[in-house]
């Protein structure tokens, strides 16, 4: 399903379910970037490599994503928020996808898919 070489950044500060996503993601067969638990630790790793798509929890135990979705953003790297909440993250003008906890295996792999289609992967 996934293809070698590309690679999938994590940032989440739930040890438990970053675990479990980057499970899922190798599963698919993608290389992982990461987990990263803050948005320093994720913003430090971006300025020496930049990850072919991102899975970015919205709600970090230093302030929000938002600032790796701008940078993502900015280097035309697509990413899919996931977050516990129901209020709509894509308030803060985003309109990328946003995956409820708990996430579950299908839900990664479609939209790893997705992604790779959108990227012509």
């Amino acid at each position: 399903m996934g293809r070698p070489n590309i690679t999938v950044m994590i940032v989440e500060d739930d040890h438990i379910i970053a675990l479990e996503l980057r499970k899922y993601i190798q599963e698919a067969g993608y290389d992982v970037f990461g987990p990263f638990s803050s948005v320093a630790q994720a913003k430090k790793q971006l300025d020496f490599s930049l990850p072919d798509h991102a899975f970015l929890d919205v709600n970090l135990k230093d302030g929000t994503v938002y600032p790796i979705a701008d940078l993502l953003s900015d280097h035309g790297v697509p990413f899919t928020f996931v977050t516990a909440y129901s209020g709509d993250v894509r308030s803060n003008g985003y309109e990328e996808e946003v995956l409820q906890k708990p996430l579950a295996r299908k839900d990664i792999r479609l939209r790893l898919v997705q992604l790779d289609t959108a990227n012509g992967n």
